[in-house]
């Protein structure tokens, strides 16, 4: 479970147990990455002839997590140490109007493609937009795939994502819950897992500190 301190609001997220979690900023500047990656082997040692692929994959993913501003992050990886889905928790801004804040606001701006009818969902890219209901509260939920970077050459990554958005309690502070997965033949299995994990967020409320 990984908790983030940010005042007058902290959350609470779980990921599944063969997933690897991290703090970002001790990631990128001690060696507790290298420490998390050893206790992950301890459990799978079938994964320590990869140690090093492994370490090296979420050594970048944190450097990119950390650029991009998220404020944690985890990782599943398969058994050649490929990174085989992410988890990443960004805090932003919300916008100068507080209506422009609200769940059904931050829908309306967020446009969608349709899904194709009758077809792999993976093979071409779409969006759905949509409000739901999770225990930390009403969220705008965003299911997609789509070319990374708005990339269009046939050989451009794709991933399926999904992006859930909330007001934090109390704050102008939109919280994003951000997974995706470049497993695009997995694509309903993954939205599935994607909503379980999400299923999970909730706010733990402590004091402002004098």
């Amino acid at each position: 479970m990984t908790t983030m301190p940010r005042e007058p609001n902290r959350f609470t997220l779980r990921v599944p147990p063969s997933w690897l979690q991290f703090d970002i900023w001790r990631a990128t500047r001690t060696g507790e990455l290298a420490r998390i990656v050893d206790d992950h082997l301890t459990r799978l040692p079938n994964l320590r002839p990869h140690r090093r692929d492994i370490l090296k994959a979420l050594r970048r993913l944190a450097d990119e997590a950390e650029r991009a501003g998220a404020v944690t992050c985890a990782a599943a990886v398969d058994n050649e140490g490929g990174v085989l889905a992410t988890l990443a928790v960004f805090v932003t801004t919300g916008m100068p109007e507080p209506a422009l804040n609200t769940v059904p606001a931050i829908a309306a701006q967020i446009p969608a493609t349709p899904r194709p009818t009758g077809a792999d969902p993976g093979q071409s890219d779409w969006r759905e937009v949509r409000v739901i209901e999770i225990p930390a509260g009403e969220a705008v939920q965003v299911r997609s795939v789509s070319t990374r970077d708005g990339q269009a050459s046939a050989d451009a990554a794709r991933v399926v994502s999904m992006e859930t958005l909330l007001p934090m309690p109390g704050r102008e502070r939109i919280l994003n819950v951000v997974l995706t997965s470049p497993q695009l033949a997995l694509t309903d299995y993954l939205l599935e897992l994607f909503d379980l994990i999400t299923q999970t967020l909730a706010w733990v409320e402590t004091p402002i500190p004098a």
